[in-house]
């Protein structure tokens, strides 16, 4: 092998090398912004209850009202009609539940019939083993796309999403 040759390829190795050592350190370091953005997407989360502690699903809009409680069997439907749920769909709805993540807050002292929450639209309820409850009362959409008030703990928030997306038919339910 000539020597040109041999310089050459050892500059490819050499340079193969440093490509991987580099990317080695970018894949094991965490970059700060990326650590950020997840931490506020957990704070921005509405319900944050780990989905494997809820034991009961309650979501009301308008006249129509799903309820649904975890026995030793599954989930159940108490309402529309009782009989057994689906697990998967449940789950389903659970996770879209506790997807529900935070825009805004409304300034405290604000009206609340002015953003459908005097008397809400709607109504969620998620019961947790130990009885303990979450709860957050749906009003109207937003202005801004994509987005509607809610009421948690007296605060009126802007939620990303859509209330009328919370309530699936309960015909979906079913097994």
């Amino acid at each position: 092998m000539k020597a040109r040759t041999r310089i050459a390829v050892g500059t490819a190795l050499a340079a193969a090398v440093l490509a991987a050592l580099v990317m080695a350190a970018r894949l094991g370091v965490e970059d700060p912004d990326e650590r950020a953005r997840r931490a506020r997407a957990e704070e921005a989360r509405v319900f944050d209850v780990p989905a494997a502690g809820v034991v009961g699903v309650e979501v009301s809009l308008g006249p129509e009202a799903i309820r649904l409680r975890r026995d030793a069997d599954g989930w159940r439907m108490l309402a529309p009609a009782e009989g057994p749920a689906d697990g998967a769909a449940v789950d389903a709805l659970l996770e879209r539940l506790r997807g529900l993540r935070r825009r805004a807050g409304v300034a405290a002292g604000r009206d609340p019939a002015v953003y459908g929450l005097a008397p809400p639209r709607g109504h969620v309820l998620l019961t947790l083993s130990g009885g303990r409850t979450a709860a957050l009362d749906l009003g109207d959409d937003a202005p801004v796309g994509g987005a509607f008030y809610a009421r948690l703990g007296g605060e009126i928030l802007v939620v990303a999403g859509s209330a009328s997306s919370l309530l699936p038919p309960a015909g979906s339910l079913r097994p």
